[in-house]
């Protein structure tokens, strides 16, 4: 991974100082962002990329653009941001961009990115990014998730009216933004507790998330 996307080994030892853990380590958010996206529809009702909008935690924010005020003039260096889209981009493309999709019920292959960018609005980092299907396609039904498995990165999707949206589809297309029961907070403290108890040694098996904890949107196209 790049310095911009925190390190994924470690973790374990620094959160605990030292501590000896004999129980199985447990999956632990470093990184925050809340997530919206926009299906991308062409002239023929054809599904043709999936345009992404993360959010960034102010913690993670800072960290990353450490330096990027060239100027001290209390801005980032653009050419600083663009070189931090194009390298957090590029460490993320063994993950397939924390994003899974599947239409009619078979995953959708997903093109390397395109029209990225990254700006800065009150303390946030913000990275825009399209993700073109290798194949465009008309659906029926379309599942997508923007999640990390190993939730070292904790995605939300804010139950707003831009947090899942249609780019010129047809009408008798609908976006609906299924969320989990389980919100995000409470996973936090189960995955808290989970921690707690291996400190105790109390752990047996190692502790796990939903599989979906971020929620799932879903976009039902009607056929005439």
């Amino acid at each position: 991974m790049q310095r911009q996307w925190l390190d994924r080994t470690g973790w374990l030892s620094s959160l605990l100082a030292g501590l000896v853990i004999t129980a199985p380590a447990i999956a632990h958010p470093h990184v925050w962002v809340e997530a919206s996206t926009q299906i991308v529809f062409d002239a023929a009702a054809r599904v043709t990329g999936i345009r992404h909008t993360w959010i960034f935690d102010p913690a993670y924010s800072a960290y990353a653009t450490m330096g990027f005020d060239m100027d001290r003039d209390g801005n980032a260096d653009p050419d600083k941001l663009a070189e931090l889209a194009e390298s957090n981009l590029a460490s993320l493309a063994e993950t397939n961009y924390f994003t899974a999709v599947k239409v009619d019920g078979s995953p959708a292959a997903l093109a390397p990115p395109e029209d990225y960018q990254a700006s800065i609005a009150s303390g946030r980092l913000i990275l825009r990014f399209l993700l073109p299907l290798k194949t465009p396609i008309q659906p029926k039904e379309l599942a997508l998730h923007v999640g990390d498995p190993t939730f070292f990165t904790a995605f939300t999707l804010p139950q707003a009216a831009d947090t899942a949206m249609l780019d010129g589809a047809p009408e008798a297309c609908k976006a609906s933004l299924n969320r989990p029961a389980e919100s995000g907070s409470e996973d936090v403290k189960r995955l808290a507790q989970d921690i707690s108890a291996a400190l105790r040694g109390e752990l047996d098996v190692p502790a796990t998330v939903d599989s979906d904890p971020a929620g799932r949107i879903t976009v039902i196209c009607q056929q005439e």
